[in-house]
């Protein structure tokens, strides 16, 4: 299980090329530094500001992160939990819409970009017919040392691999626009590494699908910055090293790619 040599790509603009390289597995990840500027960030945080808003993982509470929004992975493909998800999904955008006013937020920048770098735009994910969440607000809190261990992101894992949301998915991506970063921890840690289902058994360590590090090769590790886009495949393992004192917040999301010719879908 070595790694290879795919690398890292700063660039100023998220571009179509650049994005492109990422889909094909050319990049291992594309960072945008100041995709957002100071004084968004600031209105953000401040919005963002009230605990209450945040709630964690509702089949993982003992996962020290918390957030705005639902994902997919909460509902456990069960029925009453899928019907709570999308009834958040509904509400999403106007949620958001109204929370960071009079400022667009993170998702709409994300959305924006998107809409103008790919020629059939983006939209959201659709599950069962019913537009999936855009994203979600997730906050690591300032005791969590020991972050979110290895894991993997795949569609297909939320949802039945034959539901056609999954089973024609070319490609997943992950997306955070970072908030706040601390100043130490919090690294992204990525590896070249995809893990078959059959692998990724082999290799689970606890509960919520954790991979054992240990048996995995050295990690590249990347300290997020302000206002910083990064993209990634989610099908690599990835892990959020800990933190002790700081606040670790971002704007994430998926984005699926079904084709050169389709939409880019979007949700978490």
């Amino acid at each position: 299980m070595g790694t290879s040599p795919r690398p890292v790509e700063t660039v100023e603009k998220w571009t179509a090329d650049s994005f492109r390289a990422l889909l094909r597995g050319d990049r291992l990840a594309l960072r945008v530094p100041q995709f957002a500027g100071e004084p968004a960030r600031r209105h953000w945080k401040r919005a963002l500001k009230d605990p209450s808003r945040f709630s964690r993982y509702a089949n993982a509470p003992d996962v020290e992160i918390s957030t705005v929004g639902m994902t997919l992975f909460e509902t456990q493909n069960e029925h009453e939990r899928l019907q709570a998800y999308f009834q958040v999904a509904e509400q999403f955008e106007e949620r958001m819409a109204r929370l960071f006013s009079p400022r667009p937020s993170p998702f709409a920048l994300i959305q924006r970009r998107l809409a103008d770098l790919w020629p059939a735009g983006g939209q959201p994910g659709m599950l069962h017919g019913r537009a999936m969440c855009p994203g979600i607000i997730r906050k690591f809190e300032q005791a969590n040392s020991d972050g979110l261990p290895p894991h993997q992101d795949m569609l297909h894992k939320d949802v039945s691999p034959s539901n056609e949301a999954a089973s024609d998915l070319q490609a997943q991506v992950a997306v955070n626009l970072y908030i706040e970063v601390p100043e130490r921890g919090g690294e992204l840690e990525l590896w070249d590494v995809r893990l078959s289902d059959e692998e990724r058994e082999a290799l689970l360590s606890g509960e919520h699908d954790f991979i054992d590090r240990s048996a995995l090769p050295e990690p590249e590790a990347l300290r997020p910055r302000d206002g910083e886009l990064i993209l990634f495949r989610s099908d690599r393992v990835h892990a959020v090293r800990g933190m002790r004192r700081e606040n670790r917040m971002a704007a994430s999301c998926f984005l699926g790619y079904y084709g050169n010719d389709e939409p880019i879908r979007y949700w978490a």
